[in-house]
């Protein structure tokens, strides 16, 4: 689904400011801007929930109906929703779909256990024992999730391509979950003393906290760059949203004006991150990027969207899509974004690396809050 590799692969400064000079020139400083999709259920007193997208715009998704009750759905731009099958056929039960990969193969739960759909019209397949929940699918079919239970720790799972299970095995854990898989497999996790990144070979590196602020977060979204983003709590009242790169501290990404917390949870190979943050107690959807920093997705968006206030950002491809909830006519709906016009490419992720390099050499900041770094970086092989 995001492929490549880069490690620790900095621009000089001179090819850093070139490259942004040039993304500026092409702008022209005009603002971004999406045209919107109502990720529709076609289907009264109901709506989609979209938790994943791949490259091709297909959405993983939950229809929640407003009488009570979750589907696993599929949805795709040309084809629209399509109501995913059980275990023996027919349609599935009460569940959820949560991740899906450029095959279109969902993963998500379904009664109460790991699920795994090799296609809209094919039979779901359980992937771990139960009770559990499958989080992410990369392209090699590799699953994550967790195992639950109410007397024993959660288990954090991954099952091979061949049905091998393998599970996060250090004792330092309590309570380890496993979230997105990159191409490479690794894996992006949490657990009660905080995210860590958990490698092919089953090492764990916890990804460390700020100076000032407590070690407990959450790792929501990885590339392929091992670029890790998620929330870390600065204080007992304040969430930051943060950006990990390989060797080096947490980045504070900064966030939305007046806001109190904020949440990144998707980033693309193209650097560019998709979250939420709380303004005046409510949810606003952002997407960062490192020449502008946040902004706010609803100032964004072209003539589909009038009437919209995008409320979460919960995944970004490499299109640049990004998907989420929102409210409409006073009703809440499931939303896909295209950037206008749709990128051919966009700031490479080497000239957002040197830009981090080119600011921390100078003592800069991101846009928004001054960023605070601990002075633990972490490493992968």
């Amino acid at each position: 689904m995001r492929t490549g590799t880069m490690r620790n692969r900095f621009l000089s400064a001179c090819c850093v400011a070139a490259s942004l000079a040039a993304c500026a020139a092409a702008r022209a400083g005009e603002a971004p801007k999406y045209s919107l999709t109502l990720v529709d259920s076609g289907q009264p007193a109901s709506h989609v929930i979209p938790r994943a997208i791949n490259d091709r715009g297909d959405i993983a998704g939950t229809l929640s109906l407003d009488a009570g009750g979750r589907r696993p759905v599929l949805w795709t731009p040309t084809g629209g929703m399509t109501l995913l099958r059980g275990f023996t056929g027919g349609p599935a039960g009460e569940g959820l779909g949560v991740g899906i990969n450029n095959a279109g193969q969902v993963v998500g739960t379904l009664s109460n256990r790991a699920a795994f759909w090799p296609s809209a019209s094919g039979n779901a397949t359980a992937v771990a024992p139960e009770p559990s929940d499958a989080h992410a699918v990369n392209d090699a079919g590799v699953v994550v999730g967790i195992l639950r239970s109410s007397t024993e720790p959660t288990q954090a799972f991954r099952r091979l391509a061949d049905g091998t299970l393998q599970y996060v095995s250090d004792p330092g854990l309590t309570d380890p979950t496993a979230g997105p898989i990159n191409a490479s497999g690794y894996v992006t996790g949490q657990s009660r003393e905080g995210p860590f990144l958990w490698a092919p070979d089953g090492s764990i590196t916890p990804l460390p906290g700020l100076v000032e602020g407590t070690s407990f977060g959450g790792a929501y979204g990885m590339n392929d760059q091992n670029w890790v983003v998620g929330t870390q709590h600065a204080t007992s009242e304040e969430s930051v949203a943060l950006l990990w790169l390989p060797g080096e501290g947490p980045i504070d990404l900064g966030g939305l004006p007046g806001e109190t917390s904020s949440f990144a949870e998707g980033i693309n190979n193209d650097g560019v991150a998709a979250g939420t943050s709380i303004v005046g107690g409510l949810p606003r959807a952002f997407v960062w990027t490192q020449e502008e920093g946040a902004l706010t997705l609803t100032d964004l968006l072209d003539a589909t969207g009038r009437g919209w206030v995008l409320n979460n950002a919960f995944d970004i491809n490499e299109r640049g899509q990004i998907i989420g909830l929102g409210i409409y006519q006073g009703r809440q709906q499931g939303f896909l974004l295209t950037p206008v016009p749709e990128p051919a490419a966009g700031l490479s992720i080497a000239a957002v690396a040197g830009a981090v390099a080119l600011r921390r050499r100078r003592g800069g900041a991101f846009h928004g809050r001054p960023r605070r770094l601990t002075s633990r970086p972490w490493a992968t092989a």
